[in-house]
């Protein structure tokens, strides 16, 4: 009897490990439902939201996402439809870390929802694994982790003097005025080079919350010579996680 009681625990146990759900019936503008989920190993982990609050006068609603990993705190913006079920986010979290996910009610005209139900689960993906995004040009929920640095083989069939540009796919939860990275290009015939870039994404600090493709030529890495090149792009923001970055492509122009 004993050994059978220890067995039907042990898939509760491993749900805990890898999954953690809260309930709720109300969503407000200042009293965020929460959310915390702690990763054992590097992992990759959704965010799933289930809601059931669809009327006949509304369908959908604004919401705004908090999740707080560390000393960064990401923020999203959406609009939800009343009866969503499915993933908001996917994070990827080192071991030890925890991720705290807060949710407000952002809708213009709501203070509050009430008499709905709702469930709010982060849960481990097993099926994603953490250190093979390390090197891929688009991000893991369009956030652009400082561990993640897209690489670039680029081979020249000529000799035919080309620039090379950068380009960023950014989503309207990008927040910052700039995006600061560095660009490390190994040459066939000059060896390594490297140089800081700045690009402006909100002039002046005026987010639009719009989808954007910010593009800048980088005149000092001119591809004169035939042959295989390779290039990092590094992001040097302050923050370990940049929110709102999907992808970070090149073209020669």
């Amino acid at each position: 009897m004993r050994l059978n009681a220890s067995v039907s625990v042990l898939p509760l146990l491993l749900c805990s490990v890898f999954a953690e759900a809260v309930t709720f019936n109300s969503i407000d503008r200042n009293v965020p439902v929460k959310a915390r989920y702690e990763a054992f190993e590097q992992s990759v982990v959704d965010v799933m939201l289930q809601l059931d609050a669809r009327t006949e006068s509304r369908k959908d609603y604004y919401l705004r996402f908090l999740y707080v990993i560390g000393v960064d705190t990401l923020t999203d913006h959406q609009l939800i439809d009343g009866s969503h079920k499915g993933i908001v986010k996917r994070l990827r979290l080192d071991a030890t870390e925890s991720v705290e996910v807060l949710i407000y009610l952002h809708d213009r005209n709501l203070e509050s929802l009430t008499d709905i139900t709702g469930e709010l689960t982060i849960v481990r993906d097993p099926g994603v694994r953490y250190t093979d995004e390390s090197s891929l040009p688009s991000f893991t929920g369009t956030v652009w982790d400082r561990q993640q640095i897209p690489l670039f083989r680029i081979v020249k069939q000529d000799s035919a003097r080309q620039v090379l540009a950068i380009k960023f796919d950014l989503t309207e939860n990008y927040e910052y005025d700039r995006l600061y990275f560095n660009i490390k290009l190994i040459n066939p015939s000059l060896g390594i080079q490297v140089l800081s870039k700045t690009v402006e994404v909100n002039p002046a600090n005026a987010r639009d919350l719009k989808q954007q493709l910010i593009s800048i030529d980088i005149p000092e890495l001119a591809l004169n010579e035939k042959g295989t090149y390779y290039m990092q792009i590094i992001q040097r923001m302050g923050s370990k996680r940049v929110n709102g970055v999907k992808k970070v492509y090149y073209s020669l122009n």
